[in-house]
């Protein structure tokens, strides 16, 4: 599932980061799903691995994670053009639409 949150302030962009985790992360339990590949961004996996952690623990199931550059995981490519395509709207929200299941808003990180 994509998810940006990107912002020189550190608290808002965490809390935004781990609501974008957390929520994918449920769901992913819910449907039984053996694996979650998380795009890595070097400096915030180990925010992430916490996150998942605490969230795992809250719903006392268990999931396989792990953070993988795009080209160790190409299916990674595929969350960062939905992504992008839903958040340039217009004809281009229009056309990816009917494969958007769910979309979830966290808020702005500004």
């Amino acid at each position: 599932m994509p998810c940006a949150a990107s912002s020189t302030r550190g608290g808002k962009e965490l809390s935004v980061r781990r609501e974008c985790l957390a929520a994918p992360v449920f769901d992913l339990v819910d449907r039984r799903a053996r694996r979650l590949a998380i795009e890595s961004r070097e400096t915030m996996d180990h925010f992430d691995r916490s996150c998942i952690a605490g969230t795992l623990r809250k719903s006392s199931e268990s999931l396989s994670y792990a953070h993988l550059r795009p080209h160790e995981e190409p299916a990674l490519w595929l969350p960062d053009a939905l992504a992008w395509t839903y958040g340039a709207g217009g004809d281009w929200r229009r056309r990816v639409q009917p494969i958007i299941e769910l979309t979830r808003n966290f808020g702005v990180v500004a």
